[in-house]
């Protein structure tokens, strides 16, 4: 007994022993990349919770945590205690930015020091490992597959945009009485991405239109596809804010709403990995026919026939381009609607048209509507806070110090969450009227890294040339389809509930032809 008393102790004092010898070298290791570097303290969040910062988190999430005032108290901590400060979190390290230094070493050149973890565990069960949840060797798979796929110079089919824009127009009341173009916007670009997507729109429009009062008819199963949709999304983004706590979160319809929406997308990947094939046996070429439709999912099945990431990959790409889309046409129509002058320029710009359909070449020359989608790109951007980890100990260039322009320390495992829209109104880099919806900037502004609308270094968003073009092609059939143009919402612009940034209140206005 007094034997093993004594090995016990022994081992314990191995035990601790090893454990003190590993503090000591890792606390030597990370004093000499200070020392190194010249890394100075950044600024803190003033927690009376310093351990587990329970201080900070109850401050960003005093509002609903669903109404994410989690962006806006982001950007407003940042402007309260300087560019780049740092907290704890739920137990957890953190550091929050808008500086473009930062930004652009956690982007570009420091890229393979930070991970997506935690993006990854808050979306995997409803995104999978597509591209833009997945690290490392799974993520240049995945760039390598997609990335080609949208290097088309007309990569948007203005056809079928036009054809749900006509649907879009149909539903729309024209008498001048209100109607929220929010949920039309998001409905619109739902239907738009699954045609190019999958070769075939869910309908959305239709789908939702007898929630309208409108009244329509055999759209059950897609109506249920759009709800299944939402309530999946709204559940990851649930999961995002929660961080640790995310574990213990676990909601059945959720689950139930995730799996039908997988269950429909692996319907289209089976039906083109059967087409593929079809051709192959009849003997045709991998090549598309010039008159032959692009379908996206069918050029991605000629690389691969592999389901699960056929299927990831179109979840990841249709949560992105839906959403980036819906969020820039609702900003836009929102500052339409509120500020008349703008509208009357877009209207003076798009009337060489003459009424007729634009083409590319029409899109790519207007300038003052390429300014104002750039001006509510950076006020109204639409990603707000989007955050990385750190896989090793490293540094970050800007922060540290009284003047916050030394180096920092940034250890493994904490989060970097960088805010773009306190960087995009900072008024040290925007001017004293950053805060206003000014497109004459855009005239001469070259911000480089200071505007990063869709991210930016190797993961810099794949579509958005096609956002940019279907969105422009929009407002200009909106300019042209419709004379008048009023807001019906006497509060001003604030962020909503969205995993984009959109109009709290929605789009109140009225129309008239």
């Amino acid at each position: 007994m007094f034997n093993l008393i004594s090995s016990l102790k022994v081992g314990a004092a191995l035990v601790a022993a090893v454990w003190i010898w590993q503090r000591i070298m890792l606390y030597n290791h990370r004093r000499k990349i200070k020392r190194d570097s010249g890394c100075l303290p950044a600024a803190k969040f003033p927690d009376w919770d310093p351990l587990f910062g329970i201080g900070f988190t109850y401050h960003m999430v005093t509002e609903d945590i669903l109404d994410f005032q989690i962006m806006k108290n982001t950007a407003d901590c940042l402007e309260k205690y300087g560019n780049t400060f740092t907290s704890k979190a739920m137990g957890f390290n953190f550091i929050w930015t808008c500086e473009p230094e930062n930004i652009k070493a956690v982007l570009s050149t420091q890229f393979d020091q930070f991970n997506n973890q935690g993006r990854s565990v808050g979306a995997e069960d409803f995104l999978g490992k597509g591209i833009f949840v997945s690290d490392g060797e799974h993520w240049q798979k995945s760039r390598a597959l997609v990335r080609p796929n949208f290097a088309r110079d007309q990569i948007t089919d203005l056809v079928s945009v036009e054809e749900r824009f006509q649907t879009l127009i149909s539903l729309l009341p024209k008498d001048g009485s209100t109607v929220d173009l929010l949920p039309f916007m998001f409905d619109f670009t739902m239907d738009t991405s699954t045609h190019f997507l999958f070769g075939d729109s869910v309908k959305s429009l239709e789908a939702n239109a007898h929630e309208r009062s409108i009244g329509h008819h055999g759209q059950e199963n897609l109506d249920e596809f759009s709800a299944a949709w939402d309530y999946a999304q709204n559940d990851m983004l649930s999961r995002f804010v929660l961080g640790p706590l995310r574990y213990v979160y676990k909601e059945k319809k959720a689950a139930r709403c995730i799996k039908l929406v997988q269950d429909h997308v692996e319907k289209y990947v089976d039906e083109a990995i059967r087409y593929n094939s079809q051709v192959r046996a009849a003997g045709g070429d991998e090549k598309k026919e010039p008159e032959e439709r692009y379908i996206f999912l069918r050029a991605l099945a000629k690389q691969t026939q592999d389901r699960r990431m056929l299927r990831d990959e179109l979840l990841n790409i249709l949560v992105a381009g839906r959403d980036t889309t819906a969020s820039l046409l609702s900003n836009m129509l929102h500052t339409m609607a509120n500020r008349p002058d703008i509208w009357t320029k877009l209207k003076n710009e798009v009337a060489f048209l003459q009424g007729r359909i634009p083409t590319y070449e029409d899109i790519r020359n207007m300038k003052y509507m390429r300014w104002c989608i750039n001006e509510s790109l950076r006020l109204h951007t639409v990603l707000a806070l989007v955050g990385k980890e750190a896989s090793i100990d490293t540094t970050l260039p800007r922060g540290g110090g009284p003047d916050h322009k030394a180096p920092i320390f940034v250890a493994k495992g904490t989060f970097i969450a960088y805010s773009f829209l306190a960087l995009h109104r900072r008024k040290d880099l925007f001017g004293e009227d950053a805060h206003e919806f000014k497109p004459e900037r855009w005239e001469t502004l070259r911000p480089g890294w200071n505007y990063l609308p869709f991210n930016g270094g190797p993961r810099i968003c794949v579509g958005q040339q096609y956002a940019l073009t279907e969105a422009q092609y929009v407002l200009i059939r909106f300019l042209q389809t419709f004379s008048a143009i009023e807001s019906r919402d006497p509060e001003p612009w604030s962020i909503g509930n969205r995993m984009t940034t959109c109009p709290k209140n929605g789009v109140q206005v009225s129309l008239r032809c």
